[in-house]
């Protein structure tokens, strides 16, 4: 298992566990792509879920986005899997409270909204026409230092 999060530069957004995020996209291509991963949602589930979305696809990537809450949002929380690989294997977490569908059960290890984090990464890349990375965290015996502004 590894830590992994959203980066657009020097700037990360926090997701968690890497089989959390497997468990997003498997969720999603389990539920809403019937013709198989990436059918229906190109620039997510094949760019970004295999580490970059490069700023051409964005403007893809926002309406995939929007299609994925709308349809999220009218399906249980209880729909979530864990690996589309194995389809009936339960999640190891809860649903959270207040969740009431698909769109609400995907909170990173910061408590935000993982559909909410990827829109913001997104926008923000935009502005810079910067590339949005999913990297692993390193934990152990490696620090990556980050140095932003002037000196």
């Amino acid at each position: 298992m590894a830590r992994v999060d959203l980066y657009v530069k020097n700037t990360m957004w926090t997701v968690g566990e890497d089989w959390f995020l497997h468990s997003f996209f498997s969720t999603i291509a389990y539920r809403l792509e019937p013709n198989g991963w990436g059918s229906r949602f190109p620039a997510l589930m094949k760019d970004l879920y295999t580490g970059r979305l490069s700023p051409d696809r964005f403007p893809k990537a926002r309406e995939e986005l929007a299609t994925l809450r709308s349809e999220l949002a009218e399906r249980p929380p209880e729909e979530r899997i864990f690996a589309y690989e194995d389809p009936d294997r339960p999640t190891p977490w809860d649903v959270p409270p207040g969740a009431s569908s698909l769109a609400d059960c995907f909170l990173t290890a910061s408590a935000s909204n993982l559909l909410d984090v990827i829109e913001q990464a997104i926008s923000e890349a935009s502005e810079i026409s910067a590339d949005v990375e999913i990297r692993p965290f390193a934990r152990e015996g490696t620090h990556d230092v980050f140095v932003t502004g002037e000196r």
